[in-house]
């Protein structure tokens, strides 16, 4: 997957990606949308993205993470 360094913290983007529909911070480090998630892995706390690479959902995400992808 292709790497982007930025100058503004995850939190900065999170605001503003999650008003638009389809994004989801999973994890401190990790912000995706839905559309790119191809498999999830509730049990290994985990989503498969379709470029194969694997994003960790943080336990205490999970949840909201199980309701935002039923959307």
């Amino acid at each position: 997957a292709k790497k982007i360094i930025a100058s503004k913290n995850i939190k900065d983007y999170e605001t503003q990606l999650t008003t638009v529909e389809g994004f989801f911070r999973t994890h401190s480090s990790f912000l995706v949308t839905k559309k790119h998630i191809t498999n999830i892995y509730i049990s290994d706390n985990e989503v498969e993205l379709d470029t194969k690479e694997i994003i960790t959902i943080a336990r205490d995400r999970k949840q909201e993470f199980l309701e935002f992808i039923k959307l």
